[in-house]
């Protein structure tokens, strides 16, 4: 007699004993008399009183304890179901040693375990936790690391709001740009993933890459997300527009100005940006006298402060002597302390002496300072 597919304590002798994965799969995912139904049966105890996650073996049984622990998870969000949420700990030890060959045939249960954990961290007061288990999920589930998933825009949008990001984050980034997308099965439609979610993982990958210094690769997020095709016919989206923003900010402070865009950038994105009071910001930048800079970050400060913009704003600015100096090395080859300060807009000399050793001890320019506060610029051997 074949076992009992609506009842928890048939379902498990079914994990158990199965021998070919797919068939279990089906069984798993047919809802039977509904799908309600079977997400309880599924977060449902044996009938003995025991919890089927004790009598599975976490990894050998992957696909099977998929099904069991995101439907628990779930059901536990509604207090009315009496459906006790699984300990943390077995979550978080699941996203370790979950066999990948086994999850594929259920990547949508993973998206559901995914966005699960994330409620459940949030839950227990403490978003952080949901860090790592989303970090595994994303680069397991699919064949290699720069596969994109729907997990992974969510990982990198949980990093920035609890502002926790670990090296690991940073190394994916930087490591294993995106090449390819996960692909669902047709009959989930609502895990396709969208042009969307590509724009958003490489906004927020540009903002994370940003916020640790790896300038040179955080424009390249910030540039795959303005130049990646939206949905069909559709304008440009307000994603873009941001990730346009901050590219154009990091390309001051990392490399002086604005770079020119790809010729496939779209022109009606440009549009907009020319007429928002970031381009007036970028063409002053960095600014000889530095006081008009000033005085248009001082103009639309609160706008920078609302779109989240000023920290990189006010780190243009801060950035923008060294550029000036920069600059003059092109058209001087000596000049004094007090003329470089008149430049860059700083009175005291001994602040405009630091600024250019600093820059001397970072390669960044090639001089020498005499005695009498004269600086000579010299040429790169």
């Amino acid at each position: 007699m074949a076992p009992d597919s609506q009842s928890i304590d048939g379902l498990v002798q079914q994990i158990t004993a199965s021998n070919n994965l797919e068939a279990l799969a089906h069984t798993l995912r047919s809802p039977g008399s509904g799908k309600d139904v079977r997400e309880f049966i599924l977060a449902s105890p044996l009938s003995s009183g025991q919890d089927p996650l004790s009598v599975l073996d976490l990894r050998n049984n992957t696909l099977g304890v998929l099904y069991i622990l995101s439907a628990r998870i779930n059901m536990s969000m509604n207090a009315s179901s009496g459906v006790q949420r699984p300990p943390w700990a077995l979550v978080a030890q699941f996203a370790q040693i979950f066999i990948p060959e086994q999850a594929r045939l259920a990547p949508e249960r993973m998206v559901m375990l995914a966005k699960g954990s994330m409620r459940l961290a949030e839950e227990q007061g403490n978003r952080k936790l949901a860090i790592p288990v989303l970090y595994s999920i994303a680069t397991r589930l699919a064949a290699t690391p720069g596969t994109l998933t729907p997990i992974h825009p969510l990982l990198l949008l949980v990093c920035l709001q609890t502002k926790h990001i670990t090296p690991e984050i940073s190394r994916l980034l930087i490591e294993h740009p995106i090449e390819d997308v996960y692909l669902f099965p047709v009959a989930y439609p609502e895990h396709l993933l969208t042009p969307n979610d590509n724009i958003a993982y490489h906004y927020l990958g540009g903002i994370i890459l940003t916020k640790t210094e790896h300038y040179t690769t955080a424009l390249d997020y910030f540039e795959t997300a303005i130049t990646s095709p939206g949905a069909s016919g559709a304008p440009p989206t307000g994603l873009q527009l941001e990730a346009l923003k901050k590219l154009r900010l990091v390309q001051c402070i990392a490399l002086g100005g604005p770079q020119t865009l790809p010729k496939y950038a779209s022109p009606i994105l440009l549009r907009i940006f020319k007429s928002s009071p970031y381009q007036n910001l970028i063409n002053a930048f960095p600014g000889s006298p530095s006081h008009r800079l000033k005085q248009l970050i001082a103009k639309d400060r609160e706008l920078y402060m609302a779109e989240f913009n000023l920290g990189l704003v006010e780190r243009l600015a801060k950035e923008a002597p060294k550029w000036i100096v920069k600059r003059l090395t092109e058209t001087y080859v000596t000049l004094g302390l007090a003329e470089i300060g008149k430049y860059v807009g700083i009175e005291n000399e001994g602040q405009v002496r630091t600024l250019v050793l600093s820059m001397i001890e970072s390669k960044t320019i090639l001089a020498t300072i005499s005695d009498s506060g004269i600086v000579t610029f010299h040429d790169a051997p």
